[in-house]
């Protein structure tokens, strides 16, 4: 996959908050260019800041304002189903947003890596 893949991933997922999207279209308007590795860091910082572990998730479904957007019977059932993610090891979320980020992160090496006019 390539860092232009993984960056639309994001932008494409269903749930990506605001701020992560913006990045990632910032970065894509970036590559290329000298702006490429300030635009970089800044979405792997965003990255990093928006994906959530299952616990995070599990707490806000367990919220008043997690029940309230999602109402009681899909907020318990995405808590029941976080919890089971838990208990087969799996720390981060599994929503489209939350595993492109994730790829992201997991990548970040080729995204600071600089290119050349030669590379």
């Amino acid at each position: 996959m390539t860092k232009e893949d993984m960056v639309k991933a994001i932008i494409y997922a269903d749930i990506t908050c605001p701020e992560l999207k913006t990045a990632a279209e910032n970065y894509l308007k970036s590559v290329n260019t000298d702006k490429e590795s300030n635009y970089a860091k800044a979405l792997i910082a965003e990255a990093e800041e928006d994906l959530m572990t299952n616990e995070e998730v599990i707490k806000f479904f367990s919220s008043k304002n997690g029940k309230k957007i999602l109402g009681n019977e899909n907020a318990e059932r995405l808590r029941i189903y976080h919890e089971s993610l838990i208990e087969n090891g799996v720390k981060y979320c599994d929503c489209s947003a939350c595993t492109a980020a994730k790829r992201l992160i997991d990548n970040k090496e080729m995204f600071l890596k600089f290119r050349g006019k030669n590379d």
